[in-house]
């Protein structure tokens, strides 16, 4: 309960800069640069998810060196772009995810993005083991809950994130 309220708390004093989330564009070509450079905008995340969504791997550009990824007590810490990457690309070998950002606020004075956001991850195939259940194709979980990202020089140094809701939608079977 007090990771929420911090999480709340943080994202009220940021609503100032905040935006309502829009859907991310996709860049014309997989090829196209992804511009990281400079602080960290609203068009800037927004082609941060649609990179994620599109499970390019490029997604951890956005992410320092150095980041952290709190994933909490089930699935622990990764440390490191490398780690993230690795750890995604398993995720997506299994499952389709994708993120739904529902609010964005930018808090520059804290180096700080606050995002309430849905993810939606499908099974690709029978038999995806996840840490809390197995998954059969098509089966769906869906979790809405928030992420509090910190920023340096623009790139994300650490992610930590809570959840509201956590729900498995089963796949129907012919």
């Amino acid at each position: 309960m007090m990771r929420r309220t911090l999480i709340v708390v943080a994202l009220s004093a940021a609503l100032t800069m905040a935006a309502p989330a829009q859907s991310a564009e996709q860049p014309k070509s997989a090829a196209e640069r992804l511009d990281t450079s400079g602080p960290m905008t609203h068009e800037k995340y927004a082609q941060y998810v649609a990179t994620f969504n599109r499970a390019d791997g490029r997604f951890v550009e956005y992410y320092a060196p150095d980041v952290v990824f709190d994933k909490g007590k089930v699935e622990g810490v990764l440390k490191g772009r490398e780690a993230i990457g690795a750890w995604y690309r398993n995720i997506w070998a299994d499952m389709k995810e994708t993120i739904t950002p529902l609010a964005v606020a930018i808090d520059p004075e804290r180096n700080l993005l606050i995002v309430e956001l849905r993810t939606e991850l499908v099974a690709l195939h029978d038999g995806v083991k996840r840490p809390t259940e197995t998954l059969n194709k098509g089966d769906r979980i869906v979790v809405d809950g928030a992420i509090v990202y910190t920023l340096r020089d623009g790139l994300i140094t650490s992610l930590r994130g809570t959840s509201d809701e956590r729900h498995v939608v089963r796949a129907t079977k012919k």
